[in-house]
């Protein structure tokens, strides 16, 4: 049964670490190819890509998930577009927005919401004697609907195959 299980902090903060270091080399790499997109990529340009895309594969899915580095600029500011759109899709499976705080919050485990800090929250102070509780319901929500929504596509891809009656 694949669910929507809650995050570690530690995944959370190296999944924002990330995602600003990949954000900002695909800028850089971007501008390059820009002004020429055949360029070949440099040395020093394809090691640091070649460590952020293989840190990229932890959260979207597998050794194969992202391929190698191009060896020119447009292919590897695709690439890098590619991996940063799947750091979104991470994102947006493990967090929840939070009324009380006023912020996007990671799923994490514990009792304490965690905001996601890369999109500079100004979260505010509770003011809610039970936000912990309402957190923690809205979680559970979160995870339930997701399981239902996989359910229901297991069973629409399972319908799929079966010859009709």
């Amino acid at each position: 049964m694949a669910t929507i299980k809650p995050i570690t902090p530690e995944a959370a903060a190296r999944h924002e670490a990330l995602y600003v270091r990949l954000a900002t080399l695909l800028r850089q790499t971007e501008a390059g190819a820009n002004k020429r997109a055949d360029a070949p990529v440099g040395d020093v340009t394809r090691g640091l890509a070649e460590d952020l895309l293989f840190e990229a594969r932890r959260f979207v899915g597998g050794p194969n998930a992202i391929p190698a580095s191009a060896p020119d600029l447009v292919g590897l500011a695709a690439q890098l577009g590619q991996a940063l759109a799947a750091l979104d899709a991470y994102e947006a499976r493990h967090s929840v927005w939070d009324p009380g705080l006023g912020a996007f919050v990671w799923l994490v485990n514990g009792p304490v919401a965690l905001p996601i800090a890369r999109l500079r929250p100004k979260a505010n102070a509770p003011s809610h004697p039970d936000l912990v509780e309402i957190v923690a319901i809205q979680r559970r929500q979160v995870l339930a609907f997701a399981e239902r929504f996989e359910q229901a596509a297991r069973d629409g891809a399972k319908a799929a195959v079966e010859p009709r009656r």
